[in-house]
């Protein structure tokens, strides 16, 4: 035991180990970091494109790199000169910032998806009236786009825009469908789909589908608001130690250097980690009610 009471035959045998592991295991850590840096971008510019964003690739892939390097550099000097947590914090960072530009770009896309649900009520109004009035589908999807502008009509418009070049209006919904990947939409293209090739009266079944996605938005709105207070009390016992652990150390860094630079302490802050990851997965999994 005496041996381990030792700070330096600790950290270097720690140190030692953790060379070891990683010279093993290399090539699946190199895989691992291109994975979460270039693999990441790949996909931000992919949900750029499905949100029909124009932007130079050039520039982006510049300023995001710009970003991810310069907040690693920014918490490895700032824990300079304790060179293995610096190593450690700045790995972590440089991976949660690319992690953290796919959430921001994600809720974008999600927040277009949700808004373009959001849109279909009204808008299957319209296309509903407009059938009965003597209008063609394609006509009554554009009266939804100069009546509605947003998420819905972009997506319209895009339909329409593949159908002038050639391609069926089945083929563009499906398409659609394929993008947004969201019941509502789904419901919509099987509908219209059917309809073409069993007939059938398009106003009458629009009109009752919108009536169901209401009901169905009522229905997704109160369980929103019932699971509100859990998804948010889940959200702050989660994030509550990392708050408290960055409050000590701006207040007091003699006090939580302990855990933050010795190797003890690296272990135990991984144990929370884990802990606080679990936990929170389970108490979100405890008030989260899909409809």
């Amino acid at each position: 035991m005496s041996l381990f009471n030792n700070t330096w035959i600790l950290c270097f045998t720690v140190g030692s180990l953790m060379t070891l592991v990683f010279y093993l295991n290399s090539e699946k850590w190199i895989q691992f970091l291109t994975e979460k840096s270039f693999g990441v971008q790949k996909e931000i510019l992919e949900i750029i494109d499905k949100l029909l964003i124009s932007q130079d690739t050039k520039k982006l892939k510049r300023n995001s790199w710009i970003f991810t390097i310069s907040l690693s550099l920014i918490v490895f000097i700032s824990l300079w000169p304790h060179v293995v947590m610096s190593l450690i914090a700045s790995t972590i960072v440089f991976i949660g910032s690319w992690w953290f530009l796919k959430k921001l770009f994600q809720s974008l896309w999600d927040r277009h998806c949700n808004q373009a649900v959001d849109q279909m009520v009204e808008a299957l109004t319209i296309v509903c009236n407009s059938l009965k009035v003597g209008l063609r589908l394609g006509q009554a999807l554009e009266r939804v786009i100069k009546n509605y502008p947003g998420a819905l009509a972009k997506e319209f418009s895009l339909v329409l825009n593949k159908m002038q070049l050639g391609q069926n209006l089945e083929e563009s919904l499906e398409e659609m469908g394929k993008r947004l990947k969201k019941p509502e939409i789904d419901m919509l293209v099987s509908t219209v789909n059917i309809l073409k090739e069993t007939g059938g009266n398009l106003a009458e079944t629009f009109f009752v589908m919108a009536e169901t996605i209401r009901e169905r938005q009522k229905m997704e709105k109160k369980i929103k608001a019932l699971t509100a207070q859990g998804m948010m009390q889940a959200k702050i016992i989660s994030a509550l130690p990392f708050i408290l652990i960055g409050i000590f150390f701006i207040m007091d860094r003699n006090y939580i250097s302990p855990l933050l630079f010795k190797p003890l302490g690296w272990i135990s802050l991984a144990i929370v980690l884990v802990l606080v990851l679990v936990g929170g997965f389970l108490m979100k999994k405890m008030v989260e009610i899909k409809v």
